[in-house]
């Protein structure tokens, strides 16, 4: 217990130093700027595929959705880019019937990564962690009707191994032809091939669900796998692949590094018709994956659809899954069945729902015992689980989002398998999930793309060092003395997305209309009032945490002199364009200066 609480604040102090750097590195900067860099891949939410594949933010060099974000920190530091993510569950499970078990135990990765120019194209490096051969015990975590790899000799049913202490370490090169091709390089002593969709603990659909698939060694066990090599070719929004691999299964001594020979292959087509679409189909071939059965090789063909629809206050994220396995011995054939979803909304809400049909094999009927002789595996039908959660953000920690959550599976055994489990044997988890996050982003984003991304991330340092917008007179003096601090606490996390929010709502209202007059009260009316859904709730703290209340006095101050005037537009583009200059845009910036003058209120005679 006390190693467990010790591991677990390691992992709460990794975030907040990694956040302290980046804040001392970005004051110290004498004149960052970031015009010059690719904002589409600095952004959680890549334009285009080749986009998405620059930032290398998913397990090995598979693909998610354009729109999908992806919570990390993110600073620069002498022409490196440096990127941390993480997510760590600290669960108790509680399973029903003979086969069930209960622990206390965590689940957990952290990724390190860095990129820099190097000649024509980009260097990446990444390695990805976990502690889970230490917050796992025994070996294994319950999980009904699971199988794959083995514990202490024999074959694990009804739970799941922990991953190995280095998940991830590789290296990546990049090399862009125009906009439209990319040719990719992946080495990996540990390491993802081209095989499968990207693996349950980094899919946005299965970011809030602790435990893994049952379909896990039928879809996406090869995520950690020795001695890879993978090359890609990609033009617009198609990627073909190919990996060489040593195809053998962890050990189960996980703090050590495997190594093997390149023995296995395999290769993947995506497709990315749209920001919102991602579709694979993968194959290979494994060399003696599994070693209780060393001369048993073995055939697996996957394919995937992912969608991510973003929303107002976060994302919709799907993912549906097949998986097939095919030993090259007895020709056994073993399918599995997913369909999974995860909503964010309210900004701080998740629920979620997984529905799988994985079929099982006589190993469970063994279970945990040392298989006879005589042993030959074979399918026992198919067994089906349907698991809902919901968790809830609480921000007690700065950049680190904390969540409190529960999930329920129920589960619906085969005819063979009834009498040891059971009809209907179900399970329950109550769990805290901590994971990093930049300033506006958790695992979806409120706001346009127009003020996101490196734009949005930014700001917090570029308005140190930026030239101040001059608009003398005007209620957003927004890069001098009060301001800046004004904008500093705008984009706080919850606060920012709010405040794009309105703005936006506002902008659309109102672009369509001729600037006209607005009296002081229409103004307050319309600004924090609108007719959008929620705007009540969202618009009193936008009141009370956003610094344009400060300016609405400044407002009151300039009636009070005699303004007769002051139109509700041309404030709206004057946050625009500080939010723009800041980022290194001084487009909006300068139409804005051009008519400075008739942005400044008229004294009354």
């Amino acid at each position: 217990m006390k190693k467990l609480v010790c591991i677990a604040s390691a992992f709460l102090l990794l975030p907040a130093l990694a956040l302290a750097q980046q804040s001392n590195h970005m004051q110290n900067m004498p004149g960052m700027d970031m015009s010059h860099q690719d904002h589409a891949t600095m952004s959680m939410h890549p334009a285009t595929l080749i986009d998405a594949i620059l930032a290398h933010d998913t397990s090995g060099t598979s693909a998610q959705p354009d729109s999908t974000p992806a919570p990390m920190l993110m600073t620069t530091t002498h022409d490196w880019t440096l990127m941390f993510h993480a997510n760590v569950f600290v669960l108790d499970e509680q399973q029903s019937g003979n086969r069930g078990g209960d622990k206390f135990f965590s689940t957990n990765w952290l990724m390190g990564m860095a990129q820099h120019d190097a000649g024509p194209g980009k260097f990446t490096i990444r390695t990805m962690l976990t502690l889970e051969p230490d917050t796992i015990t025994d070996r294994r975590y319950p999980l009904l009707f699971q199988q794959g790899e083995t514990a202490y000799g024999v074959p694990i049913a009804d739970g799941q191994h922990p991953h190995d202490f280095v998940m991830e370490l590789a290296a990546l090169y990049d090399l862009k032809f125009g906009t439209n091709v990319l040719l990719s390089f992946y080495f990996a002593p540990t390491g993802d091939p081209a095989l499968g969709p990207t693996a349950y603990p980094h899919r946005a659909s299965a970011a809030e669900d602790p435990l893994a698939t049952l379909g896990h060694h039928q879809e996406d066990s090869s995520h950690v796998a020795a001695d890879v090599a993978t090359a890609g070719f990609t033009y617009r929004f198609v990627r073909i692949e190919a990996s060489g691999f040593h195809g053998r299964e962890p050990d189960e001594f996980r703090w050590n590094i495997d190594q093997g020979p390149i023995d296995s292959w395999s290769t993947r087509v995506t497709i990315q018709p749209g920001k919102n679409w991602s579709g694979q189909y993968s194959c290979g071939r494994i060399a003696s994956p599994e070693s209780l059965f060393p001369g048993e090789n073995q055939e697996r063909m996957t394919a995937s659809v992912m969608y991510n629809r973003p929303l107002r206050n976060g994302n919709w994220a799907s993912t549906f899954l097949w998986g097939r396995t095919r030993s090259l011995e007895d020709n056994a054939v073993f399918n599995s069945y997913l369909i999974e979803s995860t909503v964010r909304f309210l900004v701080r809400n998740y629920a979620w729902t997984r529905v799988e049909s994985a079929e099982r094999s006589n190993e469970l009927i063994v279970g945990e015992n040392p298989l006879p002789p005589d042993f030959v595996e074979r399918s026992v039908g198919h067994v089906q689980a349907y698991t809902f959660g919901f968790d809830h953000d609480f921000d007690i920690i700065p950049r680190l989002a904390s969540a409190l959550g529960a999930q329920f599976t129920a589960y619906s055994a085969p005819d063979p398998l009834k009498p040891i489990y059971g009809a209907h044997p179900v399970g329950g988890t109550i769990f805290i999930r901590l994971r990093p996050f930049s300033g506006d982003e958790r695992w979806g984003r409120a706001f346009p793309a127009s003020v996101g991304g490196a734009h949005a991330r930014t700001l917090r340092e570029e308005v140190h060092t930026s030239p101040p917008l001059h608009f003398r007179d005007s209620p957003l003096r927004c890069a001098r003395d009060k301001r800046r601090n004004d904008i500093r606490r705008a984009v706080e996390p919850f606060n920012f997305v709010t405040f794009c929010n309105h703005l936006f709502v506002f902008e659309n209202e109102y672009e369509s209309k001729s600037p006209q007059p607005h009296e002081n009260k229409r103004f307050v009316h319309s600004l924090f009032e609108n007719k959008s859904r929620n705007s009540r709730k969202a618009s009193a703290a936008f009141s009370k945490r956003v610094a344009l209340p400060d300016c609405l006095c400044d407002l009151r101050r300039v009636r009070r002199r005699g303004c007769r005037r002051v139109r509700t537009i041309s404030i709206i583009r004057i946050i625009h364009a500080a939010f723009d200059h800041a980022a290194g845009t001084r487009i909006r910036a300068r139409e804005i200066q051009t008519g400075q003058d008739s942005l400044r209120p008229e004294p009354s005679h």
